[in-house]
């Protein structure tokens, strides 16, 4: 019996398998990145910082006239936050959709130190926002310098 057809034929098998995948990671739809943003705390605030935890991440679109933002993310901290203490990646499934509806050109993001845990500015929170923040844009600086 000749074996090299059924070799050929394993090969070429392998060989379309190899290429469907190739081509289906490659050219699969990418989500969309809203923005990248390095998140950092003002020296000013660090001793003011010292036993916050908890982060939001609050994105409305620039035009804002009130409702639900466009969405939030939050994060607990491993430890107190000093100097550049988060990177994010904003995307679709990275922040919970409040109203995906929405689809801006362009953002004003509030990163939020918060003090008792509850969505929202309170006393005692730190607060820094990036107003028109261009959809795709990378390496954000979001400031947190403001003590509410």
């Amino acid at each position: 019996m000749n074996k090299k057809p059924l070799i050929l034929g394993v090969v070429l098998c392998v060989l379309m398998i190899g290429f469907s995948l190739f081509f289906a990671m490659s050219d699969g739809e990418k989500e969309e990145m809203f923005f990248h943003a390095k998140i950092k705390l003002d020296p000013s605030l660090e001793k003011d910082a010292k036993h916050l935890n908890k982060l939001f991440l609050v994105l409305y679109p620039v035009d804002y006239q009130g409702g639900p933002p466009f969405g939030a993310a939050n994060f607990q901290l491993s430890k107190s936050p000093k100097g550049k203490f988060l990177e994010f990646k904003a995307t679709r499934t990275s922040i919970r959709m409040m109203n995906p509806g929405l689809n801006p050109n362009a953002f004003k993001v509030k990163a939020i130190l918060d003090a008792d845990g509850v969505a929202g500015t309170s006393p005692g929170d730190l607060v820094g926002i990036v107003e028109n923040v261009k959809n795709g844009s990378k390496n954000i600086e979001i400031l947190i310098n403001e003590k509410i």
